[in-house]
């Protein structure tokens, strides 16, 4: 008896050899499957990586414009406050010490701009 169940555990093991060698190996497309999901995801990270770099780009030169828009605003008031307490009949002395500029200052802006307004007139 105890050769018959030896013999049908050889025989079901040699069965279970046999079929393992005609079966599919299923486990080679898993891994082609893997591979190919990893370089369409490589592809596609390539992508928003380049998508991210120009959008950075494009904040980077906004924030530059924006930065600059600010300061001509800026750079105007400035202008237009002078101006203003100039015709108002204060001094470049006293305009100076009113917007904390140097005099100098004071006295090309009040130059530039009463040329411009010569020239414009």
């Amino acid at each position: 008896m105890e050769t018959v169940v030896i013999g049908s555990l050889i025989s079901f093991a040699i069965l279970l050899l046999i079929i393992s060698f005609f079966k599919k190996d299923k486990s080679k497309e898993v891994d082609k499957k893997i591979e190919n999901f990893s370089i369409t995801l490589m592809t596609e990270m390539n992508q928003i990586n380049k998508k991210v770099d120009m959008l950075e780009g494009e904040v980077f030169l906004n924030e530059k414009e924006r930065a600059f828009a600010e300061a001509l605003f800026r750079e105007r008031e400035k202008k237009k406050k002078i101006m203003n307490l100039f015709e108002k009949g204060y001094s470049n002395d006293q305009i100076a010490r009113e917007t904390n500029e140097p005099e100098d200052d004071i006295e090309a802006i009040i130059t530039l701009e009463m040329a411009e307004r010569e020239v414009l007139s």
